[in-house]
């Protein structure tokens, strides 16, 4: 009878051991992808500080570019406006000076004279 109890108690304790062995192997395979995914994480991490570097530079690239798109637009609004007061000026001398009987329109030294006739 004490045989057969020390038998069981030793069985008991064998699947024990066999168990907390298994246990053993998961926790170091659990370890291992652990650390794998550790390193995996890091390597994100540094990739995600170079994107992030990268996009301060686009940034202030892009903001430089619409400055400059900004006084172009400015440029070409103001020598648009200047080339409108141009017309407008040329036709009002224009108009004016057909009122006064004046010709062609043209303005006194323009630039419509021949060759010979300085």
């Amino acid at each position: 009878d004490r045989l057969a109890r020390f038998n069981e108690k030793a069985k008991a304790a064998k699947d024990l051991l066999a168990k907390f062995a298994l246990f053993a192997d998961e926790h170091k395979k659990a370890r291992e992808k652990a650390e794998l995914l550790q390193e995996k994480l890091q390597k994100k991490r540094k990739e995600l500080e170079a994107m992030e570097e990268k996009l301060g530079d686009l940034q202030g690239e892009h903001e430089e570019l619409h400055k400059q798109a900004t006084e172009v637009h400015a440029e070409k609004i103001t020598t648009s406006r200047t080339k409108d007061q141009v017309k407008k000026k040329i036709e009002e001398n224009t108009k004016k000076n057909r009122e006064d009987g004046e010709g062609d329109g043209h303005v006194e030294g323009g630039g419509d004279q021949q060759v010979g006739e300085r």
